[in-house]
């Protein structure tokens, strides 16, 4: 018997997969059984919400490669693989479903991809934010793990979290 070690992103993969697919073994023939290395190695980080669905997309996380892959649910296939910044552990989905965040552990960031179907810029980033601080060459929220937004019409807060760190943007 064979133990295959899976990066937390894989696993979340196979399982978004499995959740949007269902159990047909049609579904599981396009998973591949050991994962491909690509990129750096996995550095351990924690992995808050590596998944996040809207409408007929799914975002997912590819920690080694240092992208969000987006997959079409109905065909089943990735329609686009976004550049983020080192180390992607988390994705949200902005309330009124325009942009997708994520958190990038290791450089220290959020990217911001546009979910706007009708954007010239749709499924790239269009921002990214990290805030250094002048004094120390440091930056100021260090290794954020999740995101979250206020449940409100406006969305006006947006937190990045961090074990024992809640860094609130208004």
């Amino acid at each position: 018997m064979k133990i295959i070690q899976l990066t937390t992103t894989t696993a979340a993969l196979i399982l978004g997969l499995s959740l949007v697919l269902g159990d047909s073994a049609e579904s599981k023939r396009d998973i591949p059984a050991v994962p491909v290395e690509i990129g750096h190695p996995p550095l351990m980080s924690p992995h808050a919400a590596p998944i996040a669905l809207h409408d007929n997309r799914l975002f997912v996380v590819n920690t080694p490669s240092d992208t969000v892959d987006v997959i079409d649910t109905e065909s089943r296939e990735i329609v686009a693989r976004v550049s983020v910044g080192i180390d992607p552990v988390s994705v949200a989905i902005r309330p009124d479903g325009m942009e997708v965040w994520i958190s990038n552990h290791v450089s220290d960031s959020v990217s911001v991809i546009d979910n706007d179907s009708e954007s010239p810029l749709y499924l790239q980033v269009i921002a990214t934010i990290q805030e250094f601080d002048q004094e120390t060459k440091a930056t100021r929220f260090d290794e954020p793990v999740g995101i979250a937004f206020a449940d409100n019409e406006k969305w006006e807060r947006i937190c990045v979290l961090k074990i024992f760190q809640i860094t609130v943007f208004l």
